[in-house]
């Protein structure tokens, strides 16, 4: 694993709400999350942000992901 994805995921209609707001997220996988926990792509034009990115083993712990809308 080499990513996970979170996307408010629109078709032919404007992300003009929001925000889109994850809390306490845990993210298990087979590889050490060391590699890759903390680390952002984006795609798009909103803004967002991610807080409280730890890894332990195999496990990515999130405390908030805020994705606000791009207007």
């Amino acid at each position: 694993m080499n990513r996970a994805i979170f996307a408010a995921e629109l078709t032919s209609v404007p992300f003009n709400f929001g925000p889109i707001i994850y809390n306490n997220v845990k993210i298990t996988s087979t590889t050490a999350a060391s590699s890759w926990c903390g680390k952002t792509a984006h795609l798009g034009t909103y803004p967002y942000t991610v807080t409280g990115a730890t890894s332990s083993g195999n496990v990515c712990s999130i405390s908030q992901i805020v994705q606000s809308s791009a207007v």
